[in-house]
């Protein structure tokens, strides 16, 4: 089972950019994968994403830090990719935590997928266990018709349904 989760790509503070290329080798054991230094802020539309008991772990006392991490394997269109988020999170912009998923992967998103401020992308999370890095938890693409209809979207290819990935 699946859950769809909307939300729209604002820039974010740019901490996390700086703890991901600092704490490096603590998040590729984690992984399993060499992240990107920055991740890709969704701003939910509506609803929210508490996060998951079960999700991984990057515990403060494991890198001698003061902040833990919660890590929820995912996937973004082709790429494994990780929903990363801090116990200390308060919100930003007055949004409540949960309501703000932060995604991390090896490359720029915004980069890659042409993706800018604004845009609304769908994220699909499982219901089932999260702690299998290798399952299908979320899904980002962008849902700009005249993208898709213009051929912007490198690399996406809807199937017969219309779903990508």
């Amino acid at each position: 089972m699946h859950l769809i989760l909307r939300g729209e790509i604002r820039t974010g503070v740019g901490n996390f950019s700086y703890w991901l290329d600092k704490l490096e080798p603590y998040y590729t054991r984690k992984t399993g994968m060499r992240l990107f230094p920055g991740t890709l802020n969704v701003h939910l539309t509506s609803g929210s994403y508490p996060t998951p008991a079960n999700a991984l772990r990057l515990e403060r006392e494991e890198y001698g830090g003061r902040v833990s991490v919660s890590i929820v394997p995912c996937k973004i269109v082709d790429r494994k990719a990780f929903i990363l988020r801090p116990d200390t999170d308060t919100g930003k912009h007055g949004d409540p935590p949960e309501m703000i998923l932060e995604i991390a992967t090896d490359v720029n998103l915004r980069d890659t997928y042409k993706l800018k401020d604004g845009d609304i992308v769908e994220i699909e999370v499982s219901e089932n266990s999260v702690q299998s890095a290798g399952c299908l938890l979320c899904l980002v693409r962008s849902l700009k018709d005249e993208d898709l209809s213009h051929g912007k979207m490198e690399g996406l290819v809807p199937d017969r349904a219309g779903h990508f990935g």
